[in-house]
């Protein structure tokens, strides 16, 4: 993987000179400065995909809990006893 870089802009200066391309350091230091920026985005990309498709997962879940029934509060009953004790933090 560390190498793929490298062979990328090997592939790239000699399509460059192929087609007739005079090779100067501002070319040069160009080409490189632009694949930099472009690898260090694409490295982030998958991770960026991943965290948008968790995201999107999480609204569709809160999504369904608003907008689901409420309970039957009839069914609910409540234990006389527990009452007795004031309620302690």
């Amino acid at each position: 993987m560390w190498l793929t870089p490298k062979l990328i802009l090997i592939a790239t200066f000699g399509t460059f000179l192929g087609i007739g391309g005079t090779m100067t350091p501002p070319i040069v230091f160009t080409i490189m400065t632009t694949y930099g920026l472009v690898q260090f985005y694409l490295q982030l990309l998958p991770s960026t995909i991943s965290l948008v498709i968790e995201c999107l997962n999480s609204l569709r879940r809160i999504q369904g809990f608003l907008l689901a029934e409420e309970i039957n509060q009839t069914c609910i009953t409540h234990n006389e006893y527990e009452n007795n004790e004031p309620n302690a933090v």
